[in-house]
C-alpha cells in the first residue's frame, strides 16, 4: 500500500512536469526504501536497495524480506514491554518520514501553482498563434 501511494504520487508530479519520466525508477526505489517503517527491515535490506536498480523487482524482494522477518518474529515473542517500546519508534519514526515527504510534496505543489498561470499564459497564446 505505501509502495502504491509512493508510485501514484511520483506519476502525478511527472504528470505535471516536476520529475522527468527517466527518473522515475531511481526516485521510486528510493522513496520506497528510505520511508520503510522499520528499520530493521532497512538494515536487513539495504544491499537489496544498492543492488537492485528496478523498482518493481525491489518491492518484491523487500516484502520477501519482510514476510521473513514476520514469520520470525511470530516464532519468537519479545517482551510485551519491548514489543510496546518497539512499535511505537516505529510509528514515531515512520510519521517523521510521512512528516517530510509531506512538506516536500507541498513545497512542489506551492511551486506548481506559482509556474501554472505563466503556463496556461504560454497555452492559450501558442493555440491562438496556431489559428
Amino acid at each position: 500500500m505505501y509502495a502504491s501511494r509512493i508510485e501514484e504520487t511520483i506519476c502525478k508530479a511527472i504528470q505535471f512536469g516536476f520529475i522527468d519520466e527517466i527518473a522515475k525508477d531511481a526516485m521510486l526505489r528510493n522513496k520506497f526504501w528510505t520511508g520503510l517503517a522499520s528499520q530493521s527491515l532497512k538494515n536487513s535490506t539495504r544491499h537489496l536497495y544498492d543492488s537492485i536498480k528496478d523498482f518493481q523487482y525491489l518491492l518484491r524482494e523487500i516484502r520477501k524480506v519482510q514476510q521473513e522477518e514476520a514469520h520470525t518474529s511470530t516464532r519468537q515473542p519479545k517482551s510485551k514491554s519491548a514489543a510496546v517500546h518497539a512499535e511505537r519508534a516505529e510509528v514515531t519514526e515512520s510519521q517523521e518520514d510521512m512528516k517530510k515527504e509531506l512538506r516536500v510534496l507541498i513545497s512542489k505543489m506551492e511551486r506548481f501553482y506559482r509556474v501554472l498561470p505563466a503556463l496556461y499564459q504560454r497555452l492559450c497564446q501558442s493555440r491562438s498563434t496556431a489559428e
